[in-house]
């Protein structure tokens, strides 16, 4: 008896520790391996253990005038593992471990204490320690330049604006080299508006640069140039600015910092290095200016078009029409700017100093607007409209006069298309007196026999259609009315084949219209996401840093067409990624972590399944 009540004595304390284990929340923060540099991103990691799997906790990192801290990613990990106690009962837990990533930039120079976090959900609510880290300035490398090059006149809302990267390098090739491979490129003008990107395809050079979402790469050129006597190599990128608001931006210089090996060990497999040192180098601060678009001197065919070379082309579907038919006008607009922005103005809309060539007693359009598609090329944009002609008269479909804004010449540009030339012809009216009647017909004498069809072919009758009387009759051979049809020309065998290929062929025509009436768009996209697939696997053999890089580069040519619970885990897994491939130390022989690796598959898996 007394046995037994110590065994229950022991199993309620097991429960209770195992209790508070489950709900007592944990926090803690680990920063990566120093040193620390102004202007270079260090990497932060808040562990919570405690908290619900729904809702997710929130993570509200403390305020630090001297470093800034961005959250990029959020990485929930769930862990079942079973206990058992004295009694031999098994008790199964569930333990939930979130990893909020943050990214910490020093303003200035010196020790500077980073708050502690505090991670809430619903009433729990802990915080973690605050962490002192020290930050250094990084040396200026007399051998490495950084340029920042933006448009020197005024932009405007709805401009695509090319703005160049270029990094420059004047040591040997074995310096341009390891700098290259470390190099990291950062402006806050990269975070602070939109653009337009050419990712880079195999075989192409890529220029790397650093955004609070991760590292982009874009395609670039590598040229030599010199100056003030001395020869540089150059690698320079181009992205597209995408302009929204007007309002005059004063930017801080773009930087460029890189880490060169200053120590070696020797090692079995030969040289590895053992210590490093930083160095940067430092552009010019730029200021974009972004006026408004003078609408009030617009002219009617204005429809928000922004850029230079527009044209506009006008066809219909057909040139001899009836009074009243519907014509579908196709209006294609062709150009070098915000053609996904680009609406097309009302046709009937006169132009300045411009009669109305869309006279209502002529023409009557649809009112709803026409939705333009834009071509794959992004060259180009069509509009649909529904019009139909009500005068005779009307010999032909005016121009239509299009406007847009040149933002070099600071003013609007009007072109205009071509006339249609038609033929309209009256409609035609049936009145009651043009409905044929039937002339009645008198009956025949009845006859006791069927007369010859001589008789009924040379009878006048009015209405050669009229087959009273007839004698349909006309084979009275009997072997020939009982022989089987089906018998001829191969028989069963060959009504077979003949019904088969038939349906073979309207099933092959039905994969064809199926293939021919695919959006170009959703092809394109199939295959980019098998490319990345295949890039994701074979990153498994490669090492650690390498594979991460790949991994991370592939998810976010992908991350584009996916939304919600999806798009959350592709982005915390890409900030996982980031975190390996910028870690300082790590053994170049290892490989990727299996979990994040298989994460990452299942993501891409997933992607192409549903595509």
């Amino acid at each position: 008896m007394k046995s037994r009540q110590q065994s229950m004595v022991c199993l309620a304390l097991t429960l209770c520790i195992n209790a508070f284990s489950a709900y007592a929340q944990q926090v803690d923060i680990t920063a990566q391996q120093g040193p620390y540099y102004v202007g270079r991103p260090t990497t932060l990691q808040v562990t919570a253990q405690g908290f619900a799997e729904d809702p997710q906790p929130t993570c509200q990192p403390g305020q630090s005038s001297a470093v800034s801290l961005e959250l990029v990613g959020v990485s929930p990990q769930v862990s079942v593992f079973t206990q058992v106690d004295f009694s031999g009962r098994q008790t199964v837990q569930k333990q939930i471990t979130y990893k909020f990533t943050y990214q910490a930039t020093a303003r200035r120079t010196g020790s500077h204490i980073i708050p502690a976090f505090t991670v809430k959900q619903d009433k729990k609510v802990a915080k973690t320690r605050s962490v002192e880290l020290r930050f250094e300035e990084i040396e200026i490398d007399p051998n490495m330049r950084v340029a920042l090059t933006l448009p020197k006149w005024p932009v405007y809302p709805g401009q695509r604006v090319p703005i160049t990267v270029e990094w420059w390098h004047g040591g040997t090739a074995d310096e341009i080299q390891a700098s290259f491979e470390h190099l990291v490129i950062y402006s806050s003008f990269f975070d602070q508006f939109s653009f337009i990107d050419d990712p880079p395809k195999r075989g192409d050079q890529a220029l790397s640069l650093s955004t609070q979402k991760g590292r982009i790469r874009i395609k670039a050129e590598v040229s030599k140039r010199v100056l003030d006597g001395r020869e540089y190599l150059v690698v320079s990128g181009t992205r597209k600015l995408v302009v929204t608001e007007e309002g005059t931006y004063d930017l801080p210089p773009i930087t460029a910092s890189t880490k060169i090996v200053t120590k070696w060990r020797r090692t079995f497999f030969g040289r590895e290095p053992l210590g490093y040192k930083m160095l940067r180098a430092v552009g010019e601060p730029q200021t974009l200016l972004v006026r408004q678009i003078p609408v009030d001197d617009a002219p009617p065919s204005f429809a928000g078009a922004v850029g230079h070379g527009f044209s506009i082309e006008t066809k219909t579907d057909r040139s001899v029409i009836q009074i009243g038919d519907p014509i579908t006008l196709i209006v294609t607009i062709r150009g070098h700017g915000n053609l996904d922005q680009a609406g097309l103005p009302s046709v009937s809309t006169p132009t300045t100093n411009e009669k109305n060539r869309f006279d209502p007693q002529h023409f009557r359009l649809s009112s709803e607007d026409a939705a333009g598609v834009v071509s794959q090329d992004g060259t180009s944009k069509q509009f649909s409209l529904t019009l139909r002609v009500m005068n005779e008269s009307v010999s032909q479909i005016p121009p239509i006069a299009y406007s847009w804004f040149e933002p070099q010449q600071q003013r609007f540009e009007v072109v205009h298309s071509d006339p249609i030339a038609i033929q309209v012809l009256p409609t035609q009216m049936v009145g009651a007196q043009d409905v044929i009647h039937a002339d009645p017909l008198d009956k025949p004498a009845f006859q006791p026999t069927n007369p010859p069809i001589r008789a009924i072919a040379s009878h006048q009758n009015p209405n050669p259609l009229i087959t009273t009387g007839a004698d349909l009759s006309i084979e009275t051979n009997t072997i020939l009315l009982l022989h089987n049809e089906s018998d001829r020309y191969g028989g069963k065998t060959t009504l077979f084949i003949l019904y088969t290929t038939s349906i073979g062929l309207i099933f092959l025509a039905w994969l064809w219209r199926r293939h021919t009436d695919m959006d170009p768009q959703l092809v394109i996209r199939r295959k980019i996401f098998r490319q990345q697939l295949a890039c994701i696997h074979r990153a498994k053999h490669l090492p650690n840093q390498s594979a991460a890089t790949e991994i991370a580069d592939a998810l976010r040519l992908m991350a584009g067409h996916i939304t919600g619970e999806q798009r959350v885990e592709l982005d915390q897994v890409v900030a996982a990624c980031d975190v390996v491939a910028y870690r300082p130390t790590i053994d170049k022989h290892e490989h990727i972590d299996p979990d994040l690796y298989h994460r990452a598959i299942n993501i891409a898996q997933h992607m192409v399944a549903t595509t």
